[in-house]
């Protein structure tokens, strides 16, 4: 996503920002997110990989000193996008994992976000099952070119479905570690995102139930399609699509976040960094400082 990411970057300041632009003019969290004036230089976006969508999205993710941040606004969705699975029968084991990975994560999380809508649902549900009968099958056989058709999809379909909808605390944290950890942003998604489920169901079942027992019962039964999705099983229950994706993660042979330098120490800022992304907002619910730092803990 990153070449892409940087080619929408580039089109959009040829147009704005005069001609010396600043890019902390546009960026947000650390910069002045002030909106493009102008439309963006005309841009065909063609990945080589199936993980972040950003061939149809409308912002870019840039690295600014210790972390990742978005230049964001709807002039910059590409004009054109070319999505050819050939293309990406080329990428090594480990970037079809992290990739694929960051892709099945864009899906779970508009899925059972607070700003879900019923377009979003289906483009997710859609990747969400494309990606969980092809990542293993892409992995483990790069030249399989139907695995590798369904992850370009899961990859598209999350794309549109974070464009449309929120995304949550993986992308929330991922950010802020990506620009602390510098590991891969799929590896990172991958590493929080079945402790993310865990957390976030343990929450509705207790103080959001208590407080609010429709809201809870409605994300509750997403997390149960969720696990029906990717298991297979009309019977599977929430613990065991939790299970399902641990053991994903661990065939992909992703490694927990210690493994890519995160420290205990580093938790309390990583935490207060990472509530200031718009992600974090998309959350199915607001997380305690206690409960970020429990899943952190679990993705160790």
């Amino acid at each position: 996503g990153t070449p892409v990411d940087t080619g929408k970057c580039v089109a959009a300041v040829l147009t704005n920002g005069g001609d010396v632009p600043d890019l902390y003019d546009f960026l947000e969290v650390v910069g002045r997110a002030q909106p493009l004036t102008k439309r963006c230089a005309p841009f065909i976006a063609v990945p080589t990989t199936a993980g972040p969508g950003a061939e149809v999205t409308k912002n870019s993710v840039l690295e600014a000193g210790d972390r990742k941040v978005s230049m964001r606004h709807p002039y910059m969705l590409p004009d054109v996008a070319v999505i050819d699975p050939e293309l990406t029968l080329s990428m090594p084991k480990d970037v079809t994992a992290h990739t694929g990975l960051d892709a099945l994560t864009q899906c779970v999380e508009p899925y059972v976000s607070n700003s879900s809508n019923p377009l979003t649902d289906a483009i997710s549900l859609a990747g969400i099952k494309a990606g969980a009968r092809s990542l293993r099958a892409a992995y483990e056989d790069g030249a399989n070119l139907a695995a590798r058709e369904d992850m370009c999809l899961c990859s598209y379909y999350g794309g549109l479905s974070l464009a449309n909808a929120k995304l949550g605390a993986v992308h929330g944290f991922s950010g802020t570690l990506g620009g602390l950890l510098h590991a891969p942003h799929g590896a990172i998604c991958a590493a929080l995102l079945p402790h993310c489920c865990t957390v976030n169901v343990a929450a509705l079942k207790g103080r959001v139930a208590a407080a609010d027992p429709a809201a809870a019962a409605t994300y509750l039964a997403r997390y149960e399609a969720l696990a029906r999705a990717v298991t297979g099983s009309e019977a599977a229950t929430v613990e065991q699509g939790v299970e399902w994706m641990v053991a994903l993660v661990k065939d992909c042979g992703v490694p927990g976040l210690g493994d890519f330098g995160l420290k205990e120490e580093d938790f309390a800022e990583v935490i207060a960094k990472s509530k200031e992304s718009s992600s974090m907002k998309g959350n199915p619910v607001a997380l305690s400082d206690e409960e970020l730092t429990t899943m952190l803990r679990m993705a160790m």
